[in-house]
């Protein structure tokens, strides 16, 4: 299940595998202030409110600026940028001597009143930025069913990098000290009974790579509770 998860909404999004030597690095926060400011967001974005029911957090080594493509894969799906939405979006660095879990960019996943329409932001610098709706196709109905996350009712991605870290994590980067740091986590649902769950990863694939092949390290994580119920692995995978 490697990565899965963030590719299904932002494998169309962020195209390009290399780092854009501009790019600065931004300020690394865990996922508890990055949703608070996407939650505050979602609040006031037109056509909501929003409920916030997908993270991902992304730390790369260099910054990068990619211009803007689907929100979700999938046949069907329609989009529609929200007012004022950026045709490209900054992902910055994320320092290498950041707090495990914090990274200097998160992306969200929100939900309207009824359901059908999917609200992608971005979040970086304390900044959220809404960048696509969606409407549709079979992505939203599975993003909709997902139920509400905040920073009360799950665990900080910095727990849940500590703990992939000790499993096995802090070896894995000290030999890929460029890997590309992601941090999912999913509102609870009918998958994994239920529950809200974190899938914390480390790869040495770039982010958004259409191909080649790469190392990856990754666990899963009940984020109720931060324990783990899947991993850590270590494989080869396809970027």
């Amino acid at each position: 299940m490697i990565v899965v998860l963030a590719v299904l909404f932002v494998a169309g999004v962020f195209s390009s595998n290399a780092g854009t030597s501009s790019v600065p690095d931004g300020t690394p926060v865990p996922y508890s202030k990055a949703v608070a400011v996407a939650i505050s967001e979602g609040q006031v974005a037109v056509g909501g409110p929003w409920t916030v029911v997908v993270g991902l957090g992304i730390g790369v080594s260099s910054g990068l600026s990619e211009p803007l493509g689907p929100a979700l894969t999938g046949n069907g799906c329609a989009y529609a940028n929200p007012p004022g939405a950026p045709s490209s979006v900054v992902i910055p660095g994320t320092p290498s001597n950041a707090t495990p879990g914090e990274v200097a960019s998160w992306v969200f996943l929100a939900k309207n009143v009824s359901g059908t329409v999917i609200l992608m932001m971005f979040v970086s610098d304390g900044t959220a930025s809404p960048v696509s709706y969606v409407t549709g196709c079979s992505g939203v109905a599975s993003f909709s069913a997902e139920s509400a996350i905040n920073a009360t009712n799950v665990v900080d991605s910095t727990t849940i990098a500590a703990s992939l870290d000790a499993s096995g994590g802090s070896a894995f980067l000290a030999n890929h000290t460029s890997a590309t740091k992601m941090f999912v986590i999913l509102g609870a649902g009918s998958a994994f009974g239920g529950s809200a769950f974190w899938e914390a990863s480390y790869s040495t694939c770039g982010f958004g790579a259409g191909g080649g092949s790469g190392a990856a390290f990754v666990a899963y994580y009940y984020a109720s509770s931060g324990s783990i119920f899947n991993g850590p692995t270590s494989s080869q995978i396809t970027c």
